[in-house]
C-alpha cells in the first residue's frame, strides 16, 4: 500500500507540486482545504506525514504554518525549496484592463504586488485559502474574474493564461516542510 501524505489542495497547488518532487509519484496525497487541516490530520496520525508551505523568498514566513508549528505537536522531518512562477488565469481570454476581480491566496498577492499595481490596479483582490480554490472560483465565476496560480493549474482546469511570470522577482521560491507527529520523531 502506498503511504498517504496530507497536503494543501488536491491537484494544482504548489504544495502538491512540492510533495511530488519531495516524495516522488509512488505515494497517495490527501488534499485538504487549509494548512490547519494538514496539521490536524498529521497530529491525529491519519497519514504518514504532511507537506505545508513555510516561507517564500518574497513574502517571507507563511503565518498559518508558523502558527501550526507552535500549536500542534509536530516535528519537521525535511524540507524542499521549489521555484514559484505565478500566472494570471481566466476562464476566457480577457484584456488585463477588463479584469474586475482577482482571486488567490493572500501570500500570493504579496508575491505579485508590482504586477497587480501596474496591470490590474482596477481589480478587487479577494483572498482564499489556496491557489487551487482560487482557480476553481475564477472558473465558476467566469466573466471578468481572474485567478493567480500556476501554468499547470491552468492546464488542469481548462483556463487561459493571460500573463506568465507575474511574481515580483524571477527567482521566487517557496520552502515547503515535511511534518510528522512529534512522537514518531
Amino acid at each position: 500500500m502506498k503511504p498517504v501524505y496530507a497536503v494543501l489542495g488536491t491537484n494544482s497547488t504548489y504544495t502538491v507540486e512540492a510533495a511530488r518532487r519531495y516524495w516522488g509519484d509512488d505515494i497517495s496525497l490527501l488534499g485538504l482545504r487549509c494548512i490547519r487541516e494538514v496539521f490536524e490530520v498529521v497530529t491525529e496520525g491519519w497519514v504518514a506525514g504532511g507537506m505545508v508551505p513555510a516561507e517564500n523568498s518574497i513574502a517571507g514566513q507563511v503565518a498559518e504554518t508558523a502558527a501550526g508549528l507552535r500549536e500542534y505537536p509536530v516535528a519537521v522531518a525535511g524540507e524542499i525549496w521549489i521555484p514559484i512562477h505565478h500566472c494570471l488565469l481566466a476562464f476566457q481570454p480577457l484584456e488585463l484592463s477588463e479584469i474586475e476581480l482577482v482571486v488567490s491566496q493572500r501570500q500570493v498577492f504579496s508575491q505579485c504586488r508590482r504586477f497587480l499595481r501596474e496591470y490590474v490596479a482596477q481589480a478587487t483582490l479577494v483572498a482564499v485559502s489556496n491557489t487551487e480554490k482560487a482557480v476553481q472560483l475564477a472558473k465558476l465565476a467566469g466573466g471578468k474574474t481572474a485567478a493567480i496560480g500556476s501554468a499547470s493549474a491552468a492546464e488542469l482546469n481548462g483556463m487561459y493564461v493571460l500573463a506568465r511570470g507575474i511574481q515580483d522577482i524571477d527567482h521566487n521560491r517557496t520552502r515547503f516542510i515535511h511534518i510528522i507527529p512529534q512522537q514518531s520523531h
